[in-house]
């Protein structure tokens, strides 16, 4: 910037072009009210081109001129790139043009050729503003073709395109923003500033045309304008567009945040000439990313917080179900103890007692009818405790169980069923790949199976019992349905050991647990539990 204070100051003629150039602008200025509704109709009654095209390279809008000026209906236009409508020997040009305006860069003075529907072509000089954030650019072109053609009669010449650049200005002040021009001289006068001046900062523009553009850089936020001048110093050095936002304090006190976007104007000879920028009001949406982020870590820290108590929950929840299955091995082991004190001590004894009455039944021709009677009776008894024995030890932990497996443990269950009188009809489909499971999944399996089954045939009054046992991939399911009487499983009556125990066992073990029942309906229970094999050390083994 310091480079820039030793520029030579502009010539009286220059200067005396410049006011009235102002005094022009700000006439017209001043008789402008016309409604945002109303730009259509002015837009075609314009002898210029009014155009928005979208940079997928069509027009989006075009006013009648282009078919008064160049032939083509609107409806052709918008229906090709229009690119198709511009000399081939100037579309390399334009494709240039319109590449810049991609990056925000604005286009003053383009001159190409544009093909009229007769096959002949007209000079168009194009001013284009690209809009941020909506992929659109506004353009306006003179047709100047006459200009290019009879340089004799440019005095008329010039004095169209004073109204063309009046009319301009009326258009830039409808853009969502200003446009400016800054003279590159010590004080950076402004020698343009569209009227949009007036929403986005809330001057007037005709008090800002030959004043100091400096005053602007006091308005900036103090914690802003160091960065906003070392980008500019930069840009221009190196002549490059910049790209800008910053808060800004309008002279009401009122803080906005403002994007910028500008360009250098050089000489033939490569000095600076002045500044032309584009200026718009992104407060709604410096505001908008200020609550989204608010909101952002606001949900970040409940996550957080959630996913501690979560945690937390899981803890404790992983503590509970660890005491739970000890206590079901506990249980587990306990029930084998039993078993084996049963097996190894009263059965034994009952067995060996039987066996001494069968010997004595042997010589029973020699004993009394009474004694015969009381033997008979003993034996009776013997055999019923032996019954008993065996079936406690069948509830506690069956020895098919710990020597064969669940697959066989199950089959043996049914056939105990089975054996007893009254009993539904037992159905049993076994499809599974493993071998042994883990000793306390496979008792978990068995003790479900077992309690489902004791529901079915003692309870149920049912005539048929179907059991599946199927393993699919890395998990096994258990059903048992039956087509009893059924029950109202929203209506369980406190002390239904049986269901508890399943619920228990699946929650502790399994993945998932379906009781389905409706009175007269039958019941349908299914259990799924993980597949995990046993290991070597595992008494399921044994």
């Amino acid at each position: 910037m310091k480079n820039l204070e030793h520029m030579p100051a502009p010539s009286g003629e220059a200067l005396a072009r410049l006011r009235h150039r102002v005094a022009e602008l700000e006439n017209q200025l001043a008789c402008r009210r016309q409604a945002e509704a109303d730009q259509r109709q002015i837009n075609d009654l314009l002898p210029v081109l009014v155009a928005t095209a979208g940079f997928d390279g069509y027009y989006r809008e075009v006013n009648a001129a282009f078919e008064r000026i160049l032939g083509w209906s609107e409806q052709e236009l918008l229906s090709r790139p229009f690119f198709e409508f511009i000399h081939p020997a100037d579309r390399a040009e334009a494709v240039a043009v319109f590449d810049r305006l991609g990056s925000g860069e604005p286009a003053f003075n383009v001159l190409n050729r544009n093909v009229c529907k007769d096959g002949t072509y007209r000079w168009i000089k194009w001013l284009v503003v690209p809009l941020p954030g909506r992929d659109l650019a506004f353009g306006i072109g003179q047709d100047v073709t006459e200009t290019k053609a009879a340089d004799d009669d440019r005095q008329g010449t010039e004095q169209a395109l004073r109204e063309s650049e009046r009319r301009l200005s009326t258009l830039l002040s409808n853009l969502p923003g200003a446009v400016s021009r800054c003279r590159a001289d010590p004080d950076w006068t402004v020698e343009f500033v569209s009227d949009g001046v007036r929403s986005l900062m809330g001057c007037d523009p005709a008090t800002l045309m030959g004043r100091p553009g400096t005053c602007f850089y006091e308005l900036i936020h103090p914690d802003d304008r160091l960065r906003v001048l070392e980008v500019m110093q930069e840009a221009l050095a190196e002549r490059w567009q910049y790209r800008l936002e910053y808060r800004f304090c309008t002279p009401t006190g009122e803080e906005r945040w403002l994007w910028e976007q500008g360009v250098g104007v050089y000489s033939e000879s490569g000095e600076l000439e002045a500044i032309e920028s584009f200026t718009t009001d992104i407060t709604p949406l410096k505001r908008a990313e200020l609550e989204i982020r608010e909101a952002r870590e606001e949900l970040e820290r409940r996550v957080e917080e959630r996913t501690a108590q979560l945690a937390e929950a899981n803890r404790k929840l992983k503590c509970e179900q660890d005491a739970l299955r000890r206590m079901l091995q506990a249980g587990d082991h306990d029930r084998e103890l039993i078993t084996d004190q049963i097996h190894d001590g009263v059965a034994q004894r009952l067995l060996g007692a039987l066996m001494q009455f069968e010997a004595f039944r042997q010589r029973e021709s020699h004993v009394s009818t009474d004694a015969q009677a009381i033997f008979a009776d003993g034996l009776a008894a013997l055999r019923q405790a032996a019954a008993e024995a065996r079936g406690l030890m069948n509830r506690t932990r069956t020895p098919v169980l710990r020597k064969f497996g669940l697959k066989a443990a199950i089959a043996d269950l049914i056939d105990q069923f089975g054996d007893q009188t009254g009993t539904p009809e037992i159905m049993y489909r076994c499809d599974v790949q493993f071998r042994r499971l883990a000793s306390v999944l496979e008792n978990a399996i068995f003790r479900v199976a077992q309690e489902s089954l004791v529901n079915a045939c003692l309870h149920s009054r049912a005539e048929r019992v179907r059991v599946a046992l199927v393993q699919g991939g890395d998990e096994v399911t258990l059903e048992v349905e039956d087509n009893g009487i059924g029950f109202d499983v929203t209506q369980i009556a406190n002390g239904r050991f049986g269901l508890d125990g399943i619920r228990e066992r699946a929650r502790l073990l399994g993945t998932g647990l379906v009781v389905a029942s409706e009175p007269g309906r039958g019941t349908r229970i299914r259990a799924m539990f993980p597949v995990i094999a046993a290991n070597e050390q595992d008494p399921g083994d044994d």
